[in-house]
């Protein structure tokens, strides 16, 4: 019997609060990842297999775009920092820019299960998404991006547009900026009702309320 465990390596990093990728992540959440990482659980071996996946489905997608417009696709994973406030920036790193008429369009790609993609397209990018992606057009100076939508189940590819918003980017820095002036006893407030999806699967939902 083969069983996932024996194909899946165990998640073992560091928790990391201070990367692009969780710009849009409740700020309370962050400080906890950074003050109690010990009470974080391990990633169960199904979890590993999506992010796995995912990530194969990203480098495809990728090499697929590269293909296609070749020179006008660029930036393939190029590192970028956000500048938070004075001498305190935040790493990412962006799927890649595509060149187009209109000028240069930063793509981040997501893979979906059918029912997030149809989400996504009938009610729009949700937030989180919105703040990572425009937290990267901040760093990188690109004004336009696209949220590049691969539905798992269908292979369906939907490209849905994300356009700077300068409001989300304060709030992204202000985020960030209380999360780092955070301690275990001074955390920054709740940014989701108890019953919302965000804190239903908060690894810290527990020592929250």
């Amino acid at each position: 019997m083969i069983r996932l465990e024996d194909l899946v390596a165990p998640r073992d990093e560091a928790p990391n609060p201070f990367r692009l990728s969780a710009a849009g992540k409740c700020a309370r959440r962050l400080a906890y990842e950074l003050h109690h990482p010990g009470e974080l659980p391990a990633v169960e071996p199904r979890v590993v297999a999506i992010f796995e996946l995912g990530s194969l489905i990203h480098d495809w997608m990728r090499g697929k775009l590269k293909s296609l417009y070749g020179e006008g696709f660029h930036s393939i994973e190029k590192p970028v920092e956000l500048e938070v406030e004075p001498g305190f920036t935040v790493p990412g790193h962006i799927d890649g820019v595509l060149e187009t008429a209109e000028g240069p369009l930063l793509l981040d790609i997501k893979s979906a299960s059918d029912k997030s993609a149809q989400i996504m397209v009938n009610s729009g990018i949700p937030y989180e998404y919105r703040a990572q992606v425009n937290a990267y057009l901040e760093a990188t100076g690109i004004r336009k991006g696209a949220l590049v939508v691969y539905n798992k189940n269908t292979s369906e590819i939907t490209t849905l547009p994300v356009n700077y918003d300068p409001e989300v980017v304060e709030q992204v820095k202000k985020r960030f900026r209380a999360v780092r002036r955070s301690s275990p006893e001074e955390l920054p407030e709740r940014e989701h009702h108890h019953d919302s999806f965000a804190c239903r699967y908060c690894p810290f939902r527990g020592r929250c309320w």
